[in-house]
């Protein structure tokens, strides 16, 4: 996937779980294994940012946590809470760790 097509995926996703009321299609939709992939991936930036907001709000109704920690959520996170050049990236990732 080009990453035009990544970062404005991860950007609809962002865009759509901060709603709660989207958080259940989401989740059927089998998005988290993609979110944790893009959130792995530190290039380039932007799609990363947006993965790490999107998994930070499907964190933060609790509903979902244990598909999202069986989907590698901790494992996608920890490098972009710990690596990440950018403050905005480092900040959703922390987010969603919190939650």
């Amino acid at each position: 996937m080009d990453e035009p097509v990544r970062h404005y995926a991860a950007l609809g996703l962002a865009n759509l779980t901060t709603r709660r009321t989207f958080h259940d299609r989401v989740m059927r939709a089998q998005a988290a294994p993609a979110l944790v992939a893009v959130a792995l991936q530190a290039e380039p930036p932007r799609p990363r940012r947006y993965a790490c907001l999107a998994l930070g709000s499907l964190c933060a109704s609790g509903r979902h946590n244990e598909e999202l920690l069986a989907a590698g959520l901790l494992a996608a996170l920890a490098p972009a809470l710990q690596d990440d050049v950018e403050p905005e990236t480092r900040f959703h990732a922390a987010f969603a760790v919190s939650r």
